[in-house]
This record gives structure tokens, C-alpha cells and sequence, in this order.
């Protein structure tokens, strides 16, 4: 229906000239409307309206040849790439998935912190790759199916702790999918409070988690404070940690510098150290509590992953409870999407299409990763 009426014009011009013509060719070939006469108007008509028709199938035919051609030429949105699910590798422990992970405060515009995880029990390995919350993204809203936010045109271009408010979990997965060509089925939208919980879940036999924190913190407009030093944190603590990047006042020391800058960058560093810290003393390492382990689907998806926005199904998160003791501490990379400055403020990042490595907790020792070996990875460890 779409293409007859954009191309009403063309076939009103075949109609007009049909019209001029009948009359005339009737009249002459018709005569004095014998039977013979009445039989060549019939053949007549009929060749006519024959001639229409092809006419009009070939302009259709044209115009389906060009839409079918523009549709080649926009990749699809979504990865369809093959690999073993969680629903079918149920009962076997058998998982290797893309999750996408956003934590952030519900409502807010923009979240606070952006990875992909990658679990792979059959490789027993993790992987992570952080999304610094201000890298600029540009997409074209036209491509993504279902023209949902087709009258969105100012969601075109913005940043990417944008993504999860604009687009919701599902197409901002798609959005990872698309930018890393891998399968990103499975995210999940965790609120600092489901995040507190989970903390606890998973340190509550213990008395928290020992980690050195090196220096003195505070933001007041956050209700962040953190003291220096080895000490046990809490959910609270967690979340602190988690949340805070910047001070108030926009001061920083020479000791704080080392640290943070009010810049996204310092705090994902901070984060990875952290998480490094809490997988290889609560779940990863030789010595971690049994009940954590026995318990991951219970502490993690029954108490707070199925109460969030998520489409994260009860059979991975058994697969991963199944799976997950076979997976050590020299097993787990982190990587973060490489950046550059855009437009000359220091604030704002562009991807340069590369990752870097920042397993190593000496940042000193970080290291940005070639196109090639950024395929390398991404191939090996998330596809």
C-alpha cells in the first residue's frame, strides 16, 4: 500500500492517457457498433488494460528493488551470532553470555556506572569492559525497529550514561551489541540500594570486605565519606565508594590527584580495584566462604535481580551458581573502552574503536590495545 500511493502520480498519468485513448480508438474501430466492431473493442480494452498492468508491475517492481537494496545497506541491530544460552545448557552449568550491567539511581537521567560482563564457564574465565559514563555515542534513532523513538531525533547523539534513561535495557543492549558486534542478550538496571544488598548478601558471613582504600574522601552533596586506609566495608561503605568521583568543591590535593580528578575515568579504576578485591575474597579464590557459592542464585537473583528491570532469567543465574567455583582469580580481565578528549574539553570523550587493558592494579601498567588486539579480545572473550 506504501509504495502504490507513493506512486499515485505515476498511475493517475497512466489513467489520464488511458482515458484519452479508449474514446478514441473505440470510435474508429467500432464504427457503427457491429459485432466484428464490438470484438475488436473487447481485444482492444483488454490490451490495454494489460499494458497498465505491466506498466504499473514494473514501477512497483523498481521501486521494491530499491527498498529492498537501502535495507541491505543498514546492518542489523541486533547480533544473531550463535552460542550456548542458559536456558539450554540448563542443569549443566554450561553458560557463555554478554550481560550488560547500568547501576545508577532510578530516575535519574544519567547512570552512574556502565560494563559488560562476560561469563564463560566453559572457557572458566570473566571478563569486563568498563563504559566511561561520558563517551559521546551518535546513532541515527530511524534504525532501531519498532519506531519507537523514531520522533526522538535529540536521542541521535549524547552520552553514554544517557543510553539506559533514553533507550531503557533492552536497546541499550542492542546499542552494545551493535557497537562490539557480539551478542549482548542480557541486562540488568541495578539502583545503589540493590547494589548495597547485594554487597551484603555476599559479605553478610563475614565482616565485610577488607580493602585498603588509599585516601581520605568526601562530598557532602553525595553524603559520601570514606577514610584512608585497610578497613572492612559494608554496603554503605560500598556504595560510597561507588558513588563518589568528585568533590563538591571541585579541589583536589596532591594526594587525592593520584586518585580522583572529577573525572569518570578515576572512579572506574577505583571500581575495577574494588570488584577485583570482592570476587577474589567472596567468590573466586581458593579460601572463599562455601555458602556464598552454594547460595549465588538465592543471594543474587532471588533477592535482588528479579525485583530489578532485567531480562536475566532463575536458568543463568543456576548455571552460573553451577559453574562458578571452577573460575580463579588469573581468570578475570578488565578492560575499558579506550578514549580521547572531544572537542577540546577534558570532560568529554570520544572512542577511539580500541580498548584498554586495566587488569593490572598498577595503573602504571595499563595498557591501550591495538585495533588488532582489540578484535583478538573481543573475539576471544566475548563472542
Amino acid at each position: 500500500m506504501r509504495i502504490l500511493l507513493e506512486n499515485i502520480d505515476k498511475i493517475q498519468y497512466l489513467v489520464v492517457q488511458y482515458k484519452r485513448i479508449i474514446p478514441f480508438y473505440t470510435f474508429k474501430l467500432m464504427g457503427d457498433f457491429d459485432m466484428d466492431n464490438l470484438r475488436r473493442g473487447i481485444l482492444l480494452f483488454t490490451a490495454l488494460l494489460f499494458f497498465a498492468a505491466t506498466v504499473i508491475g514494473f514501477i512497483l517492481s523498481l521501486d521494491y528493488y530499491d527498498t529492498a537494496t537501502v535495507m541491505e545497506a543498514v546492518p542489523d541491530w541486533h547480533y544473531d551470532g550463535q552460542k550456548v544460552s542458559a536456558e539450554d545448557a540448563e542443569g549443566k552449568g554450561l553458560v557463555n553470555e554478554n550481560i550488560l550491567v547500568v547501576i545508577g539511581d532510578e530516575g535519574d537521567e544519567h547512570s552512574e556506572i556502565m560494563f559488560i560482563t562476560n561469563y564463560n564457564s566453559e572457557k572458566n574465565k570473566m571478563s569486563f569492559i568498563y563504559v566511561p559514563k561520558d563517551m559521546k555515542y551518535s546513532l541515527n534513532v530511524k534504525n532501531i525497529p519498532g519506531g519507537k523513538f523514531s520522533g526522538k531525533s535529540s536521542y541521535n547523539s549524547g552520552t553514554m550514561s544517557q543510553l539506559y534513561s533514553r533507550f531503557g535495557g533492552k536497546y541499550s543492549a542492542d546499542i552494545m551489541s551493535y557497537m562490539f558486534d557480539v551478542p549482548v542478550d542480557n541486562y540488568v538496571f541495578l539502583s545503589f540500594n540493590d547494589c548495597k544488598t547485594l554487597f551484603n548478601g555476599f559479605t553478610g558471613q563475614d565482616k565485610g570486605l577488607l580493602f585498603n582504600f588509599p585516601v581520605k574522601v568526601t562530598n557532602v552533596e553525595e553524603d559520601v565519606s570514606l577514610s584512608a586506609g585497610e578497613q572492612y566495608f559494608d554496603g554503605d561503605m560500598a556504595i560510597d565508594l561507588l558513588r563518589f568521583y568528585k568533590t563538591a568543591d571541585g579541589i583536589y590535593d596532591n594526594s587525592l590527584l593520584q586518585y580522583y580528578d572529577g573525572t569518570d575515568l578515576k572512579r572506574i579504576d577505583m571500581v575495577k580495584k574494588f570488584m577485583a578485591d570482592f570476587l577474589d575474597s567472596q567468590l573466586l579464590g581458593d579460601s572463599v566462604n562455601k555458602y556464598y557459592l552454594d547460595n549465588f542464585a538465592k543471594i543474587s537473583y532471588e533477592s535482588v535481580i528479579k525485583k530489578c528491570d532485567t531480562n536475566i532469567t532463575s536458568a543463568l543465574a543456576d548455571a552460573v551458581q553451577k559453574s562458578l567455583s571452577n573460575i580463579k582469580e588469573d581468570s578475570v580481565s578488565f578492560y575499558i573502552l579506550d578514549y580521547k578528549t572531544a572537542d577540546n574539553n577534558e570532560f568529554l570523550l570520544e572512542h577511539t574503536g580500541c580498548l584498554k587493558d586495566i587488569t593490572n592494579n598498577d595503573s602504571s601498567k595499563h595498557k591501550s590495545l591495538s585495533k588488532e588486539a582489540t578484535s583478538k579480545v573481543i573475539s576471544e572473550k566475548f563472542n
